[in-house]
């Protein structure tokens, strides 16, 4: 059954420029089998996210058309590498609304068809984010959940599943808002400012730590 779907491609200038000359020659995602991903146009940052800026700040990603044919759902976490059976061609890790189309290694240049590269500059990534930790500050002091979203949208979703764990450990009380930070920073890796904004949220915790154990001090001598 032919099942044609627009996809993007974000990756270097050297691995866009290679893909046009000779075809595909790697897959590129895993967190839902091994495979070619490619982000539908109504998730066009996920594929942004793919990409990286040449010497010229410049990014570059590939329009695609891409044949889908029967599409199966490929679980989170699966190292499926081809179709499960003879009725499939290819996966989505969602078949109402797909935020990866993943294409097998062995149709990756059968199936999919690159028509026009895109290049453009954009605000870096750390630009975004501190514009959105500006934004959650308009309302008020920010609260560590509030936190994720961003996170999730900035590190990609290969770390989505270990953080999303985090988060839910600092909801059923299994750690601390304090411990919660200190294993964000392990995931953020060296990427430095992302690293200064979390260690700004732990030193307000600490202080705020510091002023109600000052507080409740007071309060005892008295």
């Amino acid at each position: 059954m032919t099942h044609i779907m627009y996809g993007w491609y974000g990756g270097s200038k050297e691995e866009i420029t290679q893909i046009v000359s000779h075809g595909f020659s790697r897959c590129n995602g895993q967190a839902h089998g091994v495979g070619v991903y490619l982000s539908p146009t109504n998730f066009l940052l996920d594929g942004l996210a793919s990409s990286s800026a040449d010497e010229n700040g410049t990014r570059h990603m590939l329009f695609c058309n891409v044949l889908m044919g029967k599409m199966e759902v490929i679980p989170a976490g699966s190292k499926q590498i081809y179709p499960s059976s003879e009725e499939f061609d290819n996966g989505v890790d969602n078949l109402e609304e797909p935020r990866r189309l993943v294409v097998w290694s062995a149709f990756m240049n059968s199936h999919i068809f690159p028509t026009h590269i895109v290049s453009f500059k954009v605000p870096s990534f750390h630009v975004l984010l501190r514009k959105q930790i500006s934004d959650l500050k308009k309302h008020g002091p920010i609260r560590v959940v509030a936190l994720f979203p961003a996170l999730v949208k900035f590190l990609g979703p290969a770390k989505k599943a270990l953080m999303a764990k985090m988060f839910d450990d600092l909801r059923q009380c299994k750690i601390t808002r304090l411990q919660l930070v200190k294993s964000l920073r392990r995931v953020v890796g060296e990427d430095q400012l992302l690293i200064a904004i979390i260690e700004s949220y732990r030193d307000k915790l600490a202080e705020r730590k510091h002023q109600a154990e000052h507080t409740r001090h007071r309060q005892q001598l008295i």
